[in-house]
C-alpha cells in the first residue's frame, strides 16, 4: 500500500474569536494531488515543532494575515498591515525547524515567474527539495486551471 505524503498546513487564525479556521480548497488541492493534509495547531513548543517536522513530508504555508513588517526589518508606515502574532510565531518556528534557520530568506531564492511590470510572482529555493512561494491563489483555481493543479501535484510528488 502506497502511503500518501503527509502535508502540514498552517491554519488561519481569527484572534477576535480565538479560533483556528481553514479554507477547504487548500485541503482539497492537496488531496486531489494525492497528499494527506493535516491542519497544524496555531501554537506549539519547540519540541512539538521538532516532532511535526519529522512527521510531515511537506508544509503548505497558507495565505492570510500579513507577516508583521518588524520581522523583516521594516516598519508599517501605512497602517494597512494586518498581522497575526500567533501565525507569525508558528510560521517562523516551522521555517526555523524545517529550513535550519535561514537568516536571509531571500539569499537562496530564485524567481520562477515575473509579471510584465517586473514584480516577482513566484520564487523557489533550489537547494531544497521543494520550496516554492507564489503570489496568487492556486487553492482557488486548481479545479479549473491546469497550472494551479500542477503546483499541488508537483508539491505532493516532491513530498514522497
Amino acid at each position: 500500500m502506497n502511503k500518501s505524503p503527509i502535508i502540514g498546513v498552517t491554519p488561519l487564525w481569527d484572534a477576535e474569536c480565538k479560533s483556528v479556521w481553514m479554507l477547504p480548497d487548500y485541503l482539497d488541492g492537496i488531496k486531489a494531488a494525492g497528499g494527506l493534509p493535516i491542519i497544524l495547531p496555531i501554537e506549539m513548543t519547540d519540541e512539538n515543532a521538532d516532532q511535526i517536522v519529522v512527521s510531515c513530508d511537506g508544509f503548505l504555508f497558507t495565505g492570510g494575515q500579513d507577516v508583521a513588517s518588524e520581522l523583516y526589518g521594516t516598519k508599517d508606515t501605512t497602517g494597512a498591515v494586518v498581522s497575526s502574532p500567533e501565525r507569525d510565531k508558528l510560521e517562523m518556528l516551522l521555517l526555523k525547524k524545517a529550513l535550519q534557520a535561514v537568516r536571509d530568506l531571500g539569499c537562496d531564492l530564485t524567481p520562477m515567474a515575473v509579471a510584465p511590470d517586473g514584480i516577482i510572482e513566484a520564487a523557489q529555493m533550489t537547494n531544497r527539495r521543494f520550496v516554492w512561494a507564489v503570489q496568487w491563489h492556486p487553492e482557488y483555481m486548481f479545479k479549473t486551471d491546469s497550472d494551479s493543479s500542477a503546483i499541488f501535484s508537483w508539491f505532493v510528488e516532491h513530498c514522497i
